[in-house]
């Protein structure tokens, strides 16, 4: 196995795993309170993030842009993580930077 394939599996599996904690969670928090009210205020502070990564996401499809070169053969899948890395913001790009450091030190 090249370390360069298994590298870029790694940093694939950050961006699920980013995305899960990050998108996922929330709803399912916010689902499990008891109220209608409490789960609408819960709602409420996470708009601006869903729409910030419709909004980048949906930027980073139309450009093309492909940051995982490893996935050649498979265009739309290096394109669909690089569209989900971006829409998630600084943050995660922050995280993956020191996730990607640390482990080369």
């Amino acid at each position: 196995m090249h370390l360069e394939s298994l590298s870029f599996g790694l940093v694939a599996a950050f961006v699920i795993a980013q995305l899960l904690d990050k998108v996922v969670k929330p709803l399912l928090a916010a689902a499990s309170l008891e109220s209608a009210a409490e789960r609408r205020a819960a709602l409420l502070k996470l708009w601006p993030f869903y729409v910030s990564l419709a909004i980048a996401s949906g930027l980073a499809w139309a450009t093309g842009l492909n940051l995982f070169p490893v996935f050649r053969e498979s265009n739309v899948l290096g394109r669909v993580l690089s569209c989900l890395a971006i829409g998630l913001g600084p943050s995660f790009l922050h995280d993956l930077k020191d996730a990607t450091s640390g482990a080369s030190e």
